[in-house]
């Protein structure tokens, strides 16, 4: 069974959005402008989390009996149906902060996706992604990721913790890159999203994807381009305050 992307675990929490963060820029991988990205990435998060929970709250807290058997009805209805009762209100899409950037200035598609939660096997150990594979950057691709980087960018992705993954269908599989996706979660994501690699965050939001595999080193160098544009802002902005005349 496929995981619903609204539950792709507890990794799309504005908390860990702010504890990765703050985690690249300590390790000196990306500047503390990074840090500002948390308000206008989660702003709109804000917003939809608090329609959500008053959505639900008028569903749960009916207090007319009449009304409530109604609602009941419609939801068995729907539950036999097969309906997302949360259909009209999808998870939401970052539409800005730290995301592979297209020609026009915006996200390029699928940049700012909710990512997938699913059962997988690793190294013989079989659970949900994220217990099993434990959390930080991963590159999930259609073969070995290392098949199609350089080496100065293998040494990169070590450096920033990003996982090369292969994802596969062949439950013999035990390569030290080869992830057997249970349930075909990941391979119908690349699927839907017309990608054959796709660039996690930690907080299970895609950066970016590569169309073709030998794409995915300019995958990874975007990423490293935006961590380093933040990196060298940040020091022009602890340059400047140093020259700033005292009042």
């Amino acid at each position: 069974m496929n995981e619903n992307p609204r539950d792709a675990a507890a990794g799309g929490t504005t908390e860990t959005d702010l504890t990765w963060k703050l985690d690249v820029v300590l390790r000196g991988e990306a500047g503390e402008t990074l840090l500002d990205t948390y308000t206008t990435e989660r702003s709109r998060h804000l917003r939809h989390a608090i329609e959500l929970s008053v959505f639900l709250g008028d569903i749960i807290c009916e207090p007319d009996p009449a009304a409530a058997a109604l609602r009941d009805t419609r939801m068995l209805a729907d539950r036999r149906a097969g309906r997302d009762p949360l259909a009209d209100m999808p998870p939401q899409i970052l539409t800005t902060g730290l995301l592979r950037q297209g020609a026009d200035g915006g996200p390029q598609a699928p940049a700012g996706q909710l990512g997938c939660q699913g059962r997988v096997r690793f190294r013989g150990r079989t659970g949900l992604f994220d217990q099993v594979i434990g959390t930080g950057f991963a590159l999930l691709a259609a073969e070995d990721p290392r098949t199609v980087l350089d080496d100065d960018t293998l040494d990169y992705c070590e450096r920033l913790g990003i996982r090369l993954l292969r994802v596969t269908g062949d439950p013999a599989a035990n390569g030290p890159a080869d992830v057997v996706d249970l349930d075909g979660t990941y391979r119908s994501h690349l699927e839907r999203c017309g990608r054959q690699a796709l660039l996690l965050r930690p907080d299970h939001y895609l950066f970016g994807g590569a169309a073709r595999m030998e794409e995915a080193p300019g995958l990874v160098a975007a990423l490293r381009q935006e961590l380093g544009a933040s990196l060298g802002a940040s020091q022009e902005l602890v340059a400047s305050a140093a020259v700033s005349p005292v009042r």
